[in-house]
């Protein structure tokens, strides 16, 4: 769906820029990608379509989009056919390369992805919510995109690059990312293996050192309750990027 307008000749799909038109039963078109508007067409066979006219009570029954939202997609696909996108195409391709060449991150958190939709994967809401929040707060408006949305531990931010986009935003994208997991890993590293004062309440008979050591590993101790305590910080949306 995200491959319209982006992929193939004239923006005509993933399927077509792939060959495999003779192949592929259904294709969906989005128009509120790429198009900058509303709704979708599902292409494909007459019996598909019969199919979906006699069974897909959400569309027999839900409001017909508006002659100025047809007007806009075939406007849209007016500009696609007489190439007049051909460059804002190959600027977002760019800006794709560049952010995948340049960002230097664990390969797992990366998704595979050469459309404009990339995602930074992490294991957990707090930390989506925490990375999106340094992004926004710098001027870039990237969302994170949370459990039970996505399964849990895949929880990712969720990059759109636009056209728009100038090569100092991907940039800067890159590096507050970059920074960003720099220092999750060394809170992570720090929080594995830290040394705290503890009472001594060990056997008079044995010896008690000043502090112990807190790591990974089982330790055999007295029974201790440590807590952890994790502050949300909020700001304003600033302008989409």
């Amino acid at each position: 769906a995200h491959a319209t307008g982006v992929f193939g000749p004239h923006g005509r799909g993933l399927v077509n820029e792939l060959g495999l038109e003779d192949k592929v039963f259904a294709r969906l078109h989005t128009f509120s990608k790429a198009l900058a508007s509303n709704g979708a067409a599902l292409v494909g066979p007459k019996v598909l379509r019969d199919y979906l006219i006699n069974y897909a009570r959400p569309l027999i029954y839900s409001t017909f989009t508006s002659f100025s939202n047809l007007a806009s997609v075939k406007s849209a696909y007016q500009m696609l056919i007489a190439g007049e996108t051909v460059e804002l195409v190959e600027k977002v391709r760019e800006l794709i390369k560049y952010f995948r060449t340049n960002i230097k991150i664990p390969e797992h958190m990366l998704l595979p992805s050469s459309s404009p939709i990339q995602g930074i994967v992490m294991d957990g809401n707090a930390k989506v919510n925490d990375l999106s929040q340094r992004l926004i707060k710098a001027g870039l408006n990237v969302k994170p995109i949370r459990f039970p949305t996505v399964p849990k531990g895949k929880e990712r931010v969720r990059i759109c690059l636009h056209s728009h986009n100038t090569r100092d935003q991907v940039e800067q994208l890159i590096q507050i990312v970059q920074t960003w997991v720099e220092d999750d890993h060394a809170a992570t590293a720090t929080t594995s293996s830290t040394s705290i004062a503890i009472p001594c309440i060990l056997s008079s008979t044995t010896s008690c050192p000043e502090t112990l050591s807190l790591d990974s590993q089982d330790i055999a101790l007295p029974t201790l309750s440590v807590s952890t305590l994790s502050a949300k910080a909020s700001s304003p949306i600033p302008a989409k990027l």
